[in-house]
């Protein structure tokens, strides 16, 4: 049954690297169930070890992100002073007439 090659993240295939070349990275708990959930790792008492479909994934190189770039601030955005949570500071009240 073909299954549809789900993205794994750059960090993520760094340490499937790092697993394909011997080495034992430190590995958060939800990085390894999620590996382990995809079929890339298996989780035994000698630790790590990659499966077929994780060796041919550690293979890939690692594709380049694209940062959506920030878009500028409108001129008609609130410039009413703030404090560190966000909360309009005191007696910085505008009259409405």
């Amino acid at each position: 049954m073909p299954v549809n090659p789900t993205l794994v993240s750059p960090h993520e295939l760094q340490l499937l690297q790092a697993l394909a070349n011997g080495r034992q990275p430190p590995v958060t708990s939800s990085h390894r169930m999620r590996l382990e959930l995809l079929g890339l790792v298996r989780d035994g008492p000698s630790g790590l070890q990659l499966t077929a479909e994780g060796q041919r994934r550690a293979q890939e190189k690692p594709t380049v992100a694209v940062v959506p770039e920030k878009p500028a601030p409108s001129p008609e955005t609130d410039t009413t002073p703030r404090d560190a949570r966000g909360r309009r500071k005191r007696g910085r009240h505008t009259s409405r007439i």
